[in-house]
């Protein structure tokens, strides 16, 4: 059954018919549906891409509310990826989700990659599960979008696309190549089918409370207009690489 694309008639007019036709026929997995994933997925729904897998085993918090599209007052406590599905089929309804409520690691991440998308959008926090993603996307030849750090940058418009190795000044993105590294992925070579979003704003310092001043965990500053340009551009890069 072919998909009805009249609610997509404005962006046709930039790309064309056939870009059309391949966004509605994409598949597309967005791993994490948070600060930067919420936006990455919302873009690509009112883009007509017609088939999305969305991977995240978290719930909305209240400390969500200040950077995340799906978290309201009355979302919190939800699973992400069910308040996820609900707002994309109220865009699109007649756009293929597969919800997966998992959390990815080195012993699922192959398993969910099947069936094989044709591009995954990264926007995961916790670098050793992301390492885990990059390596399995880039050992299968399946390009990835990859989002490096958001949390303590205020500027939008610092925001950039590259390769790994262009990435400088983000203490994740370090990480990510030393995981590569140990992977045996060379930065420079393999993961050329890896394109990151990154800021190149150095990061600010952390206000810290005064708990977090006597030793407790302290937690990252971030602010919706660098995160939700994050998942944009992340989403732009996808929609770019599917249409070329």
């Amino acid at each position: 059954m072919s998909m009805d694309l009249t609610a997509f008639a404005r962006f046709e007019r930039l790309v064309g018919k056939a870009a059309m036709k391949r966004l509605a026929d994409a598949r597309v997995m967005i791993a994490g549906l948070g600060a930067v994933g919420s936006f990455a997925a919302e873009a690509l729904a009112r883009s007509g891409v017609g088939h999305l897998r969305l991977v995240d085993d978290d719930r909305i918090e209240w400390s969500n509310v200040n950077r995340q599209l799906y978290a309201l007052h009355s979302t919190v406590n939800r699973m992400k990826v069910d308040v996820a599905a609900t707002r994309i089929l109220d865009i699109f309804p007649q756009c293929q989700i597969d919800r997966r409520v998992v959390r990815i690691n080195i012993e699922n991440v192959f398993s969910i990659l099947e069936p094989k998308p044709d591009i995954v959008i990264d926007a995961i926090d916790s670098t050793r599960d992301k390492v885990s993603l990059v390596w399995a996307c880039l050992s299968h030849q399946i390009p990835i979008v990859s989002s490096m750090g958001a949390a303590r940058r205020l500027e939008p418009t610092q925001v950039c696309t590259g390769l790994l190795d262009d990435v400088q000044g983000c203490p994740l993105a370090k990480k990510v190549k030393k995981g590569l590294k140990a992977c045996g992925i060379d930065g420079a070579i393999d993961a050329r089918s890896m394109t990151c979003v990154y800021s190149s704003e150095p990061p600010a310092p952390i206000q810290a409370t005064e708990e977090e001043q006597t030793g407790g965990h302290r937690t990252m500053g971030s602010s919706i207009c660098v995160t939700g340009t994050f998942g944009f551009i992340a989403a732009r890069e996808a929609i770019r690489i599917l249409t070329r």
